[in-house]
């Protein structure tokens, strides 16, 4: 309830939506870096802006991730149950990033909340009931994430690795994954992709500032262009050796990896005789595979360990 603070969110997670509001348009600012990221998060934000101030955009923050646990609830109930289920959600909520994230009006809770959603429509399309209108829901939660913040690319990338790998040795969802890829992808884009059509429209790159190498029709020279993977951006580096450690370190030194306050706290180091000990549980290998395949991306890519925070429910 004490008016926000963190560095982020006053450079612009609260200042894009404050300049949107006194211009009264989204529009476009050539030296702000952030101006054409994904920006839905801070749209709850203009609204609560519009309303109060301050202290009510970070209460949205704060409930997405009261609605982070409940997703959870929703993610594990299949798997183990109601009771393990609100366990699990209550487990997520008590991670460090997660409700020191919650006291600011950031958006990688809102990014979690997201992605859980998504994977559990998907999950129940997958080992469910196979109702292809969890399809539907799973585009729209992850037409959410592609809004929120550039990696959920990462995580889409990650589920269609997860997915690819149970459908591929069986013959009838083999059949099936190209129409649940093309739903889900459909749903999600026109949810979602509106941020990066008009990234591309001012920036000539739809994920500005990063790949400017990559998009020939994007200024290097531009303000916040930047390498897309720096040697900075990977503390661990990008051999296997530092992959082994990688849970151990960004247990105990989160200071390494963007700061103490982004930390996943036990979850990484519980997870470990949580495998040895769990019961074998239908779906649970595909969780622990969109889980590992996200961790695997995001260790070739940036390592900030609040960029892990949609793993965190599912470990």
């Amino acid at each position: 309830m004490a008016p926000p603070t963190a560095g982020d969110a006053l450079c612009y997670h609260l200042e894009l939506p404050k300049a949107f509001l006194a211009d009264h348009a989204l529009m476009y600012l050539p030296y702000s870096e952030n101006c054409t990221y994904p920006l839905l998060a801070e749209m709850w934000y203009l609204w609560a802006l519009a309303l109060d101030g301050g202290v009510s955009a970070q209460m949205v923050h704060w409930a997405a991730g009261v609605l982070l646990g409940l997703a959870t609830v929703l993610l594990a109930t299949p798997l183990v149950g109601r009771p393990w289920g609100w366990v699990a959600g209550a487990v997520v909520v008590l991670v460090p990033g997660v409700n020191n994230q919650m006291t600011a009006p950031l958006n990688d809770v809102a990014l979690a909340l997201f992605t859980t959603l998504a994977t559990a429509a998907w999950w129940r399309a997958v080992f469910g009931d196979g109702n292809r209108r969890w399809l539907v829901l799973a585009g729209l939660a992850a037409g959410g994430a592609l809004g929120t913040k550039y990696i959920a690319m990462v995580y889409a990338a990650a589920l269609a690795i997860a997915y690819l790998g149970i459908a591929w040795p069986n013959r009838l969802r083999r059949r099936q994954l190209a129409p649940a890829a093309a739903i889900v992808t459909v749903v999600a884009v026109s949810i979602g992709g509106f941020w990066y059509v008009r990234a591309a429209w001012f920036r000539g790159n739809p994920v500005y500032p990063f790949l400017n190498e990559v998009f020939a029709a994007g200024d290097a020279g531009q303000t916040g262009a930047k390498e897309t993977l720096p040697a900075s951006k990977s503390p661990l580096g990008r051999k296997p050796s530092g992959a082994l450690v990688a849970p151990w370190l960004l247990t105990m030194h989160p200071e390494r990896f963007g700061g103490r306050g982004h930390q996943l706290g036990v979850v990484f180091l519980a997870a470990v005789p949580g495998l040895l000990i769990a019961r074998r549980l239908r779906g649970l290998g595909a969780l622990l595979t969109v889980a590992a395949a996200y961790g695997l991306l995001w260790y070739l890519l940036r390592q900030n360990v609040r960029f892990l925070l949609p793993a965190a429910p599912l470990l």
